[in-house]
């Protein structure tokens, strides 16, 4: 099947040309991943759907465990640069703080992050590369967690317990993602308020532990 053509502006510089075909072949494989999983889709089918050659994007990724790596690499980038949790802290807002934990663990309007978070956790077990991506994108995912529940506690609950608490946390997300796979037609607006609930009053009592 040939691959399609795609229009280069002339005025357009190299760099420009570069982030732009690299954009094409990191969309169209998160998309091709997403539908289709890791292991059934080939560059081949990467290069016909983003227009880009399959020798060029073997010279801007090595394989597909770089691909990944551009896809994760930016979507963690949209996640990390929150700047109203970022506002919220800077202005001491513990309610804001208190949502976006809320939302953290409610990932009803995530199905494709889900969908290539779940690709990348099953494809960990076997590639070691892709082992590494998921591990980065768990501790950077935690780490902000710890930011808002620090900002949350006013900074005076720290070690065992409040890295106790991220984890359970951290568990709980993936836990609802799991169950949003595997269950597409099960309703989790209960079990997700059953789960909001449980952490709030946690962190209520964690709370109430300081003031005591």
């Amino acid at each position: 099947m040939a691959t399609k053509s795609v229009y280069c502006d002339p005025g357009e510089s190299g760099l420009d040309r570069a982030a732009d075909r690299r954009r094409r072949v990191v969309d169209s494989a998160r998309d091709l991943f997403v539908a289709h999983g890791f292991h059934n889709t080939g560059i081949a089918q990467i290069a016909q759907r983003s227009g880009v050659l399959v020798g060029q994007i073997y010279r801007d990724f090595a394989g597909k465990e770089d691909i990944v790596a551009a896809i994760v690499e930016r979507d963690m980038a949209t996640f990390l640069e929150d700047d109203a949790l970022d506002r919220a802290i800077a202005a001491g807002d513990r309610a804001h703080c208190r949502e976006w934990l809320a939302d953290f663990v409610d990932s009803e309007d995530a199905g494709e992050e889900c969908a290539l978070m779940a690709e990348i956790m099953a494809e960990a077990g076997r590639n070691m590369r892709i082992a590494g991506i998921f591990q980065s994108v768990h501790a950077k995912v935690r780490a902000k967690l710890m930011t808002a529940l620090v900002a949350c506690l006013d900074g005076s609950t720290t070690g065992t317990e409040l890295d106790a608490f991220a984890d359970t946390i951290m568990a709980m997300s993936f836990g609802m993602m799991c169950t949003r796979i595997t269950q597409p037609s099960k309703d989790m607006a209960p079990a997700t308020r059953v789960v909001q609930a449980t952490m709030l009053r946690e962190l209520d009592r964690m709370c109430d532990s300081q003031a005591v």
